[in-house]
């Protein structure tokens, strides 16, 4: 099960695990993929090809294409050393790389 408060805007093909949970007002672009557990803080902007991992809280905006982890949610995708095409086909997402 899934929480997303009044005034939110999901993108297309983005996945919501079990036990999200989402603050009014946010903005969650396209092609996204937020972990188990995680939560998302009211009034924030999640950008497109996004990566919230299990159990993270993000409690700021988040660019695209990157990769956040941890309470408080922090960008890893600089110590990711796979790469960034596998990570993407692993959270079940096609790469378009005309968008």
């Amino acid at each position: 099960m899934c929480h997303v408060a009044h005034n939110v805007s999901i993108g297309k093909n983005t996945e919501l695990t079990a036990g999200t949970i989402i603050g009014g007002s946010t903005t969650i672009g396209n092609n996204c993929w937020l972990g188990l557990n995680s939560t998302i803080k009211n009034k924030l902007k999640i950008g497109n090809k996004v990566i919230v991992g299990s159990g993270s809280s993000v409690i700021h905006d988040v660019d695209d294409e990157d990769i956040v982890a941890g309470v408080p949610a922090k960008s890893i995708k600089r110590k990711i050393t796979a790469n960034k095409e596998k990570l993407f086909l692993m959270a079940g997402q096609e790469r378009n790389e005309k968008t």
